[in-house]
């Protein structure tokens, strides 16, 4: 915008210039033309960058009518079509560990599970994995996630939130590799290592929302 606003003000100077060539009068015109034509440049400018910054402030905005996320440990996972992967972080919900990965058979077997998992750590929240597109369009299996996770909140006495987790199993295959486990152990590790990057960069996020510069999704 600066720069096309710069092109009518070169405009509007060499019109003026050009007068001794012309009339006054239609010089004058041609002038009164092209300052319209570089307040409008401007005034499109000043509108769009509004605009924007509306979006960009309501997209980050935490939503109204939504509970804050409770103190105490969180549990997150990450849904796979043979196995869930489990982690839980610490009281302070500052470190995370990922757990033994959970079976996934029935829905009444999986609720069951993360029923005793959320007792046994007295966790406070569940937080589950929202496998978006790379685009951050909802496929079907963040239609699924999603939909597993209304059933969670409707079942669970405790909130439930999603986390997107995109290409969070790459990441965790290379956090895995890097950490000396072999090709056997990587496989049998990484579901539960990306629900712990998961519940990281929920924490993460959760950070961002209380300094008004991120949101939780919920189900």
């Amino acid at each position: 915008m600066i720069l096309k606003c710069a092109c009518a003000d070169d405009l509007t100077f060499h019109a003026r210039s050009h007068h001794t060539c012309g009339s006054q009068e239609r010089a004058s015109k041609r002038g009164h033309e092209l300052d319209t034509i570089s307040f409008a440049f401007l005034y499109s400018a000043h509108t769009f960058k509004n605009i924007l910054t509306e979006n960009i402030d309501q997209e980050q905005s935490p939503r109204d009518g939504e509970p804050d996320v409770p103190a105490g440990r969180l549990l997150a996972l990450d849904l796979g079509q043979k196995r869930v992967g489990v982690a839980v972080s610490d009281e302070m919900q500052i470190t995370v560990r990922p757990l033994a990965p959970l079976r996934r058979t029935n829905w009444k077997q999986l609720l069951r599970s993360v029923a005793d998992s959320l007792a046994s750590f007295d966790a406070r929240a569940l937080v589950i994995g929202l496998p978006l597109s790379l685009d951050g369009s909802v496929g079907d299996a963040a239609a699924e996630a999603r939909r597993i996770a209304r059933n969670f909140q409707l079942s669970l006495s405790i909130p439930v939130f999603l986390q997107d987790e995109k290409l969070t199993s790459v990441e965790a295959l290379e956090e895995l590799r890097a950490a000396g486990f072999d090709h056997a152990k990587r496989l049998e590790m990484v579901d539960s290592q990306s629900a712990a990057i998961i519940l990281r960069d929920f924490i993460a996020g959760r950070a961002s929302v209380k300094n008004g510069t991120d949101s939780i999704r919920r189900p």
